[in-house]
């Protein structure tokens, strides 16, 4: 396969994430269980084309710009379908949605405004590996648990007196992480920036 063809397929693959995003959110929030069904099976193939770019692209050596631009605005789209979907059924609340959708516009914004310097710093990135695969594992667990209810496979929202309270915790204990790191990252930036030449 020539370079170019590579270089296709990579960006087809995260293009698909733009595209599924909203079809994402049409799906989910209907009341057909097989509807909802099938709108978690294509959450997942999403989640699973965010591991496939990113790794085709290293190993066919065709990483670039565009697909760094591209694959952070299809993992804000995916993130932001969840929020969405979640937000218009009543599983998240505005504030919560609210915050965690700034967190992903100042996270994408400080990759852009600061991407050699975040490439280049390993600890950070593991950092952020590790959050976005909180931020999947908690806000598409939820999601989950709403298509789970929907097919009548758990009981209905609250799910239970204590599920409800600990995934509510657990995404503010997950925002205060996200945006801590953003901090230190930024400080950290300012400081290098400071000592370069």
């Amino acid at each position: 396969m020539s370079r170019s063809a590579r270089f296709a397929v990579v960006n087809c693959i995260s293009g698909t994430r733009l595209a599924g995003a909203p079809i994402f959110v049409f799906l989910f929030v209907d009341r057909n269980p097989a509807v909802a069904t099938a709108s978690m099976i294509l959450l997942v193939i999403m989640l699973l084309t965010d591991v496939a770019d990113g790794a085709l692209a290293r190993r066919w050596k065709v990483t670039s710009a565009f697909g760094y631009v591209l694959d952070g605005v299809a993992d804000r789209s995916t993130n932001i379908a969840l929020i969405v979907a979640l937000t218009s059924i009543g599983a998240l609340s505005p504030l919560l949605a609210f915050v965690l959708l700034l967190r992903d516009v100042v996270l994408y914004a400080t990759r852009s405004l600061f991407s050699k310097w975040w490439t280049a710093n390993q600890a950070f990135r593991g950092r952020v590996r590790f959050t976005a695969a909180a931020f999947n594992i908690l806000v598409g667990g939820i999601a989950g648990l709403v298509c789970a209810e929907k097919l009548g496979w758990v009981m209905p929202a609250p799910w239970g007196s204590a599920i409800q309270p600990l995934l509510r915790a657990s995404l503010w204990a997950f925002v205060v992480w996200s945006y801590a790191l953003l901090a230190a990252q930024i400080l950290s930036y300012g400081r290098t920036s400071d000592k370069a030449p």
